[in-house]
């Protein structure tokens, strides 16, 4: 069975929600749309859980919103990506979760 879900800008679902990433830190999925910064450093996630569990299906996109200091989000740390990926400029990654991890959709890297 496919479930079919209608995305609003409910809880600011489409608007974001920012977080700033602590060193060896775990990227909450607190909505659809996730600005990531690196709070006046360059940062790099966990190796053990990169984005805290989602719900089977759930979409998450991250936007980079620090040009000044990266954000590394580490593959195979319950994320299931093309290898690690330096978030700088205006890129961006959008994951879905299942079977425990994140696996990347597609990712850009647009500045």
């Amino acid at each position: 069975n496919v479930e079919v879900k209608t995305l609003t800008s409910e809880a600011g679902d489409l608007d974001g929600d920012q977080q700033v990433v602590s060193a060896a830190g775990t990227i909450s999925p607190s909505a659809l749309v996730v600005q990531v910064i690196g709070g006046g450093a360059a940062r790099t996630t966990s190796d053990s859980e990169a984005i805290s569990a989602g719900t089977v299906g759930q979409l998450l996109i991250l936007v980079h919103q620090d040009g000044a200091y990266p954000v590394t989000l580490k593959d195979n740390a319950n994320t299931e990506l093309a290898g690690d990926f330096t978030m700088t400029g205006s890129t961006t990654m959008m994951l879905v979760f299942g079977n425990s991890v994140w696996r990347e959709v597609s990712r850009s890297s647009n500045g």
